[in-house]
């Protein structure tokens, strides 16, 4: 196993704990205020831009390795 794939698992781990302590704290509020305030909303936002922006670009890269096999 290289170790990039240590990372990229680390990374994706790191990534789920981000977003399931969001989910908590959105939770939280959307029981307490009856709401979620702005800037857990533009968390949500740039975690889902992220999350699409890695899975494009590890695709991109995918197909650049198994063209130069």
């Amino acid at each position: 196993m290289p170790a990039d794939d240590i990372v990229l698992l680390s990374a994706r781990n790191s990534f789920l704990v981000l977003i399931l302590l969001l989910l908590g704290i959105s939770t939280y509020q959307f029981y307490t205020i009856q709401g979620v305030t702005t800037p857990v909303a533009a968390m949500w936002v740039t975690a889902a831009g992220v999350f699409y922006l890695s899975k494009w670009y590890y695709k991109r890269n995918g197909a650049a390795e198994t063209e130069k096999d």
